[in-house]
This record gives C-alpha cells, sequence and structure tokens, in this order.
C-alpha cells in the first residue's frame, strides 16, 4: 500500500484528511482554551485525560454538547471512586472493630455504669419532653378553622393514640405548623421515588450513548503477508458496532507476518464477536484474535529535570524546529492556489518561516541572550574558575511559567494532530485507524530530591537531543538536476521495464 504507484498516493490522501480532522479538532480547543488550561504536569493527571478524551470525541464529529456530557461523565467516575473508597473504609472499620473488641491489651474507653437516680432522672426528662410535644400538638389543631374541624374530629382521636415515635418527630416542627397527613403522604413518595429514577437511568443512558469516546477492540495477532486491509474490513462488519481496522507494517523477524486491530462500539459483545473471529480462518491463516483491554495508564511520567528553565529553552527549540519540519512535509498549511509563493518564501526565508498560529510569538525563546563585552572586559579566568566549581555543585532547579506555557501548546500539537509523543521522543504511527486515537501521552514528573550538577544537567539535554533527532533532521528531497549527476537514466529504465513486464506477462500466459 505504502510504496505501490497507484494505491500510495490514494494512502496518502487518506494520511492527509485524516491529519486535517486531528487539526480541526485541535483548533476547536484551542479557541474554548482548554489547551492553555491544561499543563502537562504529572499532578494534572485526571485534566490531561480529560483533555485526550475531549479531542478524541471531536474527532469522532462531536460537538460542545458532547463535551459537556463527557465532563458529566467524569463526574460521575470520581463520585463513584469516592462512594468505593468511603465503603472500603467502613468495611475496614468493621473488620477491625471486633479485633480490637478480643485484643486483651486494647484500652477501649468504657462509659460508666448509671446509678438509680440517673435512670429516675432520665426518665422524669422523657416525660417531660413528651408533655411538651402533646401540648405543642393541641396548639396547632386549636390555630386551625371551623371547617376543618368537624373534619378533622375523627382523625385527631388517631392522633392522640399514635406512638411516641411520632411525638418525638412531631416535637420537632414549630408551633403553628401542621403535621401532613400519612395517607397522602405515603403514596406520593414511591411515585416520585419511580419517576427520579426513570429519569437518572434516561440521562445515563443518553450520557453513555454520547460517549464516542469509548470504544471496544480485538487484537489480531497473526496476519498472513497476503492478507488486504480490505479483505479484514469486510470480515469484521458484518458484526454489528463495527468502526475500522488498523494493520501493522510487515515484520521482517516475524515472517512478514502482521498484527492487527479491530475497533467496535461500546454497546456491542465484544467477547461474542471474538469468539466467532477464532472460528473464521482467513486465506487458511488462523486468527488467534483476543479482546484489547483498555489503557491502564495513559498519563505516564518522564524525568522532573525536564522542568529547569534551561531544559525547558532547548525543548521549545526542538518541539519549533519538528513542528516546522512535519507541517512541511504534509503542507496541512500551505495554500494549494499559490504554490510559486511558498516557494519563493522558503528561498527568501531565513530561520522560523511558517503559517502555523502555534508558532508565532515564540521567538523570544528561541534566541540565546548573554554579555559577552562584560565577560571580554572582565577576564576569563575567573569565570572558567566559576563554571569548574558550578560543575561540581548541585544545581538549583528554576522553574519558568511563562515559558512552560509556551511548550505545552507545542508538546500539544504534536501529540494530538501529528500522534508525536514530544517528551517520550515517539511516534505513534497509524493512530487515527487504532481503537485509542488518542491513547498516551507523557508529562512532567516531580523535581527529584537529589538535584542534578550542572555537567548532568548538561548530558541530560545532550541525550534528549539525539533521541528526537530523527523528527529535528529535515528530510531533503532531490531535484532531477540531482537525479542526473547522480546517474538518473529516463529514457533507458522505462523502456526496459515495459519491455520486462511485458514479456513476463506473456509467459504466463
Amino acid at each position: 500500500m505504502k510504496y505501490h504507484p497507484e494505491d500510495g498516493g490514494k494512502r496518502k490522501v487518506e494520511l492527509t484528511a485524516n491529519l486535517k480532522n486531528r487539526l480541526q479538532a485541535f483548533n476547536r480547543l484551542l479557541a474554548m482554551g482548554r489547551i492553555e488550561a491544561t499543563p502537562l504536569d504529572i499532578d494534572n493527571r485526571d485534566a490531561i485525560i480529560r483533555l485526550l478524551n475531549s479531542a478524541v470525541v471531536l474527532m469522532e464529529g462531536g460537538s460542545e454538547d458532547d463535551l459537556e456530557t463527557l465532563e458529566k461523565l467524569a463526574e460521575k467516575e470520581v463520585d463513584e471512586e469516592e462512594g468505593e473508597e468511603n465503603s472500603k473504609g467502613t468495611l475496614a472499620g468493621l473488620i477491625d472493630t471486633p479485633k480490637a473488641a478480643k485484643s486483651p491489651n486494647a484500652a477501649t474507653p468504657k462509659s460508666p455504669p448509671l446509678g438509680k437516680k440517673d435512670k429516675k432522672q432520665a426518665k422524669k426528662e422523657a416525660k417531660k419532653q413528651k408533655k411538651k410535644s402533646r401540648k405543642k400538638k393541641n396548639r396547632g389543631n386549636d390555630s386551625d378553622d371551623s371547617g376543618s374541624e368537624s373534619s378533622s374530629s375523627s382523625s385527631s382521636s388517631s392522633s392522640s393514640s399514635s406512638s411516641s415515635s411520632d411525638s418525638e418527630e412531631d416535637s420537632d416542627l414549630e408551633e403553628g405548623e401542621e403535621k401532613p397527613a400519612k395517607a397522602s403522604g405515603t403514596k406520593k413518595p414511591a411515585t416520585s421515588e419511580k419517576e427520579s429514577g426513570e429519569v437518572e437511568e434516561k440521562e445515563a443512558g443518553e450520557i453513555e450513548s454520547k460517549s464516542l469516546h469509548r470504544t471496544q477492540s480485538i487484537f489480531i495477532r497473526n496476519l498472513a503477508p497476503n492478507i488486504t486491509k480490505q479483505e479484514v474490513e469486510t470480515m469484521c462488519s458484518k458484526y454489528p458496532g463495527f468502526m475500522r481496522v488498523a494493520l501493522q507494517d510487515p515484520q521482517s523477524e516475524r515472517k512478514f507476518f502482521r498484527r492487527g486491530w479491530v475497533t467496535f462500539n461500546k454497546s456491542v459483545n465484544i467477547k461474542d464477536i471474538c469468539w466467532n473471529l477464532n472460528n473464521i480462518r482467513l486465506r487458511d491463516c488462523e486468527l488467534r484474535a483476543i479482546v484489547n483491554r483498555d489503557l491502564k495508564q495513559r498519563v505516564r511520567p518522564v524525568s522532573g529535570l525536564v522542568n529547569h528553565k534551561q531544559a525547558i529553552k532547548t525543548y521549545i527549540k526542538l518541539a519549533a524546529k519538528i513542528i516546522q519540519n512535519v507541517d512541511k512535509r504534509w503542507a496541512i498549511w500551505s495554500n494549494s492556489d499559490t504554490p510559486s509563493k511558498g516557494k519563493e518564501a522558503k528561498k527568501e526565508g531565513f530561520g522560523l518561516v511558517s503559517q502555523n498560529p502555534v508558532l508565532n510569538g515564540i521567538t523570544d525563546y528561541l534566541v540565546d541572550e548573554a554579555n559577552i563585552e562584560d565577560e571580554l572586559l572582565g577576564g576569563d579566568d575567573g569565570e572558567i574558575d566559576e563554571n569548574a566549581k558550578n560543575d561540581k555543585n548541585e544545581l538549583t532547579i528554576e522553574k519558568d511559567e511563562k515559558a512552560i506555557a509556551v511548550l505545552d501548546k507545542l508538546v500539544w500539537y504534536l501529540r494530538i494532530v501529528y500522534s508525536i509523543d514530544f517528551y517520550n521522543g515517539i511516534e505513534y504511527p497509524n493512530e487515527h485507524e487504532m481503537p485509542h486515537r488518542c491513547g498516551i501521552v507523557h508529562a512532567r514528573g516531580v523535581i527529584p530530591a537529589k538535584l542534578p550538577t550542572q555537567s548532568e544537567m548538561n548530558d541530560f539535554i545532550a541525550h534528549f537531543e539525539n533521541k528526537v533527532k530523527q523528527f529535528t533532521d529535515e528530510r531533503r528531497t532531490l531535484d532531477d538536476s540531482e537525479c542526473q549527476k547522480l546517474g538518473k537514466k529516463d529514457s533507458e529504465a522505462y523502456p526496459f521495464l515495459t519491455m520486462t513486464c511485458c514479456y513476463d506477462f506473456i509467459l504466463i500466459l
């Protein structure tokens, strides 16, 4: 597909459309202010996951209402987790109490036994409370109208013969308040509880149906090299809830066998579909399908040395260079109507030239500053001695919040649009076809307790620069003149290929 002369062009058009879809989702999140409000710190794990899910909802064609339902779902999950923790705490308390009672050394406080006088006083107080509650009842009955007196004469006898629990509840009421009738109050709460339960079930169903980021998937371990993606799609599209298929590139160490992921809706029974797929042989090949589990740790930490302002400034330069390279490769910001102007801009422009609004206003962080004149006039010997001392001493990590905010915007752009996890220095290929379209992201970790020296910080930054070198190095394409210098021969190659292809075709016939 990737190197086929006809299918390769179609594949590139499809990938460009997917990138533009991801770019639209990023622009909408940026306009809502959610990108700037979500820093990539490991302490901000819940907000990062919420932003990843919001991006997936927008990629699936969702609206702002769907994002609101997503927030409701996140709040519901938080409440459920808190309820589980509270229930675990109560169970642990119930389990620990008998153990503490059995232990002989445990000093449990015991209430002193009541004497005869204390018991008599308690009984007198209870009788006084009952008398007060009866007086309040009588006052409330006297304040009623004459019409209500005739109708409530039969009910007064029943109320006077009520239990002590009812009198204790009525004692809390204020004077002049009437007690609600029991006959009418027993039926209404039941109906209201049923209605409220139905409304809650409907709202939960709507939230589940609108959660576009939730999917189920099946992992296919074994796909022969001659099996195409279209064949897998036609096989899986027979089942309800089918969404998409993603295939891995062939691997030479596995005899060019591939792996695949089939994504379905959240509403289907994924285990039944997986069982049916295991009973199918595609081109005499066993699929060996299993149910793919959800990602456990979606936000993963990197070293806390990233928080230092020296590392942040270097990372901004590297991220800007990567964005410039990938934007140029896929041309998602270039205008197709004016190709000549784009070429002239490339020839005339030096440094950072891009139409991407994410790169606006970062020039201040791309330029280094130093007091060279003072160093030359003051001499270099003292400075060399100070640098040697600083290399051995521990370095205090200083954070620049403005620079961190600029870097976070660049990192979010690379992660959502191009599926490049910047802090990990890796690209997730074909993520738009995978079950999780924004699955994993790495964030800045906690500052370590043991502070590094200046030489260790320099080594850390150099190691990261080497790690992302595959993205910072620009892929240069050769012109026709350079190809001819290297030995390109159009006049001889194409007739030879046509003759050999026709001769092979004749032999096959």
